[in-house]
């Protein structure tokens, strides 16, 4: 077995000696690159493994696997066999069984290690990294369970129904850096995940891939292809890149950047306070998102009947409905776009008492009309 470690005193009739490999760390931005420390290599003459923190579990090498690096690891007690080892594990991640025949485990969460790199394989794996950090794990095929500490890791998922999770190294600890999932299939973050990042495994390509935020502030970044990215709830930041992307930030006050290509920007959360005005309750979400590149006459804004009600006619938007200004002059303006501030506006009575709510903000001065609006 190949095993991992900061530092090991060998056991008797345990064998240690070093070995060079190639192993990884990070870029500052995040780009995993490859370097070859010496690590420790744990056998025994006999080629079974032991458990060395005292269960006495027999393992058995069966030949090397994945890029020629790791050995796989069968557990033989009882007559299962449930794991391959790779990368960065402890014989004590090894205890256990009952994973199933070619899963993974590389659970280094004991004891304080180095960052590693963890590899699947096209089964249904678990993937524990170490306490400290800075991992980058990929599942690679199956629905695999993937699991870090701290923060500075990295995840690639290459099923839907993948899970990834991040917890705090430790109680008062904090995720000083952020951990980011590479997604080469569309994939919708869980609540549970603690994680904050998202974007395609290749911002270049021109794949179309969907990915959704939870309930934390996210970054969701797609790729050159045409992309439906979504927020969720917190105060998100969805990025589209090249094609033609569909954005929605959902509850609050998200940055929409779509990029190049003919975006949609739609709203369809309820609406929130409107900051700009004295507010009944200042605790109360805003709900105003930002657009930062909004093109006109090749974006559009998308506004959901449900939430913007008096808009009764799907489609495009009524050039009544529409007026560039402070504030609605008619009864049935109810979109107001202010060119001094950016501001865009939602008057349910139009020119009646109530308050226009901004929901909205864009570039200043742009030449907006009703043409650059879908009612949905």
């Amino acid at each position: 077995m190949t095993s991992y470690v900061g530092a090991f005193t060998a056991g008797a009739g345990f064998r240690v000696d070093t070995r060079t490999i190639d192993f990884g760390k990070f870029a500052t931005d995040g780009t995993p690159v490859l370097r070859t420390p010496t690590l420790y290599r744990i056998e025994t003459a006999a080629g079974t493994y032991t458990d060395f923190i005292g269960n006495f579990f027999r393992y058995t090498s069966v030949g090397d696997i994945i890029d020629g690096n790791v050995t796989q690891i069968v557990h033989i007690s009882s007559g299962q066999t449930g794991f391959i080892a790779q990368g960065h594990a402890t014989f004590s991640s090894l205890v256990g069984g009952g994973k199933g025949a070619g899963s993974f485990v590389g659970d280094a969460s004991v004891g304080k290690i180095a960052p590693a790199i963890y590899k699947g394989s096209d089964k249904k794996d678990v993937l524990i990294a170490s306490g400290l950090g800075g991992s980058f794990i990929d599942g690679k095929g199956g629905a695999d369970f993937m699991k870090a500490y701290g923060g500075g890791n990295r995840f690639i998922v290459d099923a839907s129904a993948d899970r990834v999770i991040v917890s705090k190294a430790g109680p008062g600890a904090g995720f000083d850096k952020p951990n980011l999932i590479y997604a080469k299939v569309s994939y919708a973050m869980r609540a549970e995940s603690g994680l904050s990042d998202i974007k395609a495994f290749s911002v270049t390509s021109t794949k179309a891939i969907n990915l959704s935020g939870n309930n934390l502030d996210n970054t969701v970044t797609g790729s050159n292809g045409s992309n439906y990215l979504q927020g969720n709830d917190g105060d998100d930041k969805l990025i589209g890149l090249g094609g033609n992307d569909v954005l929605i930030g959902g509850n609050g006050n998200d940055i929409l950047v779509g990029g190049t290509g003919r975006d949609a920007f739609v709203f369809d959360s309820a609406l929130g306070r409107d900051p700009f005005d004295t507010p009944a309750n200042p605790f109360a979400p805003q709900n105003i998102d930002t657009i930062s590149d909004f093109t006109v006459g090749e974006d559009t804004i998308h506004l959901a009947n449900s939430i913007f009600s008096t808009l009764t006619v799907k489609g495009a938007l009524a050039p009544s409905a529409f007026v560039a200004g402070t504030e609605a002059t008619k009864a049935d303006q109810h979109i107001v776009y202010d060119p001094a501030t950016g501001r865009l506006s939602y008057d349910a009575d139009g020119s009646g008492a109530q308050k226009a709510v901004v929901f909205a903000i864009l570039s200043a001065r742009l030449p907006l009309s009703s043409s650059d609006f879908l009612v949905i």
